[in-house]
């Protein structure tokens, strides 16, 4: 049995259900020591990094059947009831996930303010961010801060998200931006009839793009800044290495020209946004590629799409299952964890697929997509009354 393919970009549900399997082996893989080096590899800065570039398709899904005021209240709103789950999630037992919720959600309400510019508008942001963003943030955790405050400390909680935290927006709205660029660019090509020839150029530009920031990052520490810091310290240049490609948790190890061309996962390094963030548009060019030919979706795939289609939901019954995963388990020997921890991303990616096939089957949206579109609606409709509000949502319709 098949479904008939619409208006709906599936390419871009594939993308959101890789970037969110991506995030769960970071999460469920790694921290056991018994995954494959490249699960590793390809689970470090790059699944949330694409679920950033795909926050930024969602927002001009979101917002391309508004105009102006409209459209800005419709995403503000979106964003901040996606910071309002993502704080509720702070209640939940102690786990090992640092949850994007609410840093994710805040880069959406941001993105409001500048949603209505032109592109080469966004493009000159994005530049100036990328370039400043970084030094600016090496700087003040260098000088100015002194602790890890969490999302439920009030008094630094504007600083923590927005510089401080694991996923600064001072970052993340960078990774938006790109988003948002391409898939104006790309939903341009696509009214042409050319979003094969788009997908085409967004996997080869993405990836060359994001193979040459690795090799300058990677020149740049073997030739000039493991020599200078072993020679500082005394420590051998493969082990300053390791610790360059070490996840820094937001920021750059160094300010200077470091802060530029460090390729440390998770740090919002020149390098970093440049290598990830080609990386996730030459993957949504894939998925755009591989689903483009599709006239009929197979039902094989369906709860793939589905899950996919309800990356929030998704996202938060990950949360939710590991959190309780962990509880009773404050310390156990990662060399023999219990068989449901050991086990827990295979588990749960069953769960996941169980939970798309039933959206799939009762061709229903996720609940928490369903809630933020009807919320942003709403508050769309009070503040511009008279205006068609048909919003579609950017975690789960386009």
């Amino acid at each position: 049995m098949t479904t008939s393919v619409k208006a709906r970009i599936i390419g871009i549900d594939l993308a959101r259900f890789l970037a969110i399997v991506g995030m769960m082996a970071a999460h469920l893989l790694v921290p056991m020591g018994n995954a494959p080096a490249w699960v590793e590899i390809v689970s470090s800065g790059f699944p949330s990094s694409l679920f950033a570039v795909l926050g930024g398709f969602g927002v001009v899904f979101a917002s391309r059947k508004q105009q102006g005021f409209s459209a800005s209240v419709g995403i503000f709103v979106r964003g901040i009831v996606v910071v309002f789950i993502g704080w509720l999630m702070e209640l939940l037992p102690d786990h090992n996930i640092a949850v994007v919720l609410v840093y994710f959600g805040t880069a959406i309400a941001v993105s409001a303010f500048i949603v209505n510019l032109p592109s080469w508008g966004l493009v000159l942001i994005a530049a100036i961010l990328s370039l400043g963003g970084a030094q600016f943030n090496a700087w003040y955790r260098i000088e100015v801060y002194d602790a890890m405050p969490g999302l439920l400390d009030y008094g630094h909680f504007f600083e923590s998200v927005f510089i401080t935290g694991t996923y600064p927006v001072l970052t993340w709205i960078v990774y938006m931006l790109i988003g948002i660029i391409m898939a104006r660019w790309m939903l341009a090509m696509r009214s042409g009839g050319k979003l094969t020839q788009a997908a085409t150029w967004m996997l080869v530009g993405g990836a060359i793009v994001s193979s040459a920031a690795s090799i300058f990052g990677e020149a740049y520490v073997r030739m000039s800044f493991a020599p200078t810091v072993a020679h500082l310290t005394g420590e051998s240049t493969a082990m300053i290495r390791d610790y360059v490609y070490q996840s820094s948790y937001g920021a750059p190890i160094d300010a200077g020209f470091a802060a530029w061309m460090l390729p440390t996962p998770h740090s919002g390094t020149l390098i970093d946004i440049a290598h990830t963030g080609g990386a996730a548009i030459a993957i949504i060019g894939a998925c755009l590629l591989a689903t483009a030919s599709l006239t009929t979706v197979p039902w094989l795939i369906k709860p793939v799409l589905s899950a996919g289609a309800a990356p929030l939901t998704i996202y938060v019954l990950h949360v939710a299952m590991t959190a309780f995963m962990y509880v009773g388990l404050n310390a156990f020997d990662l060399s023999s964890p219990p068989g449901y921890v050991q086990w827990a991303f295979w588990w749960q990616l069953v769960v996941v697929l169980a939970v798309g096939g039933l959206l799939a089957a009762t061709r229903q949206r996720g609940p928490l997509e369903l809630l933020v579109s009807n919320v942003s609606k709403a508050a769309a409709g009070a503040m511009t009354p008279g205006q068609s509000q048909v919003l579609d949502t950017d975690l789960q319709r386009q």
